[in-house]
């Protein structure tokens, strides 16, 4: 398709590729959507559980409870750390491409 431009007053819409479909995220994962919930869901309750148990810690006053919260949010900052400057790189060395679609 062409792209199509919609215009109004001083603004412009351009519909590069209207036929373009979202990639479900169980297609680029190969993970059923059970397996994906379980382990969101798996992850989620160990986090909760961790701040729980930091907040215990800091009632009992037992610092060795505060171990289980800085191990799970300093895995997830070296993953997200990861994770962005991989995308950073990725999308910094792919080629321009001049056609819209």
């Amino acid at each position: 398709y062409p792209p199509v431009c919609l215009a109004s007053h001083d603004s412009v819409i351009l519909v590069a590729c209207p036929d373009y479909q979202t990639v479900p995220i169980t297609t680029w994962t190969g993970l059923s959507p059970l397996r994906l919930s379980v382990m969101a869901l798996g992850l989620s309750f160990s986090g909760l559980l961790c701040n729980f148990v930091l907040m215990v810690g800091l009632r009992t006053q037992l610092p060795y409870l505060l171990l289980p919260w800085l191990v799970i949010n300093s895995v997830l900052i070296l993953v997200m750390f990861s994770a962005g400057s991989y995308l950073l790189i990725f999308f910094s060395m792919v080629k321009r491409n001049k056609t819209l679609c």
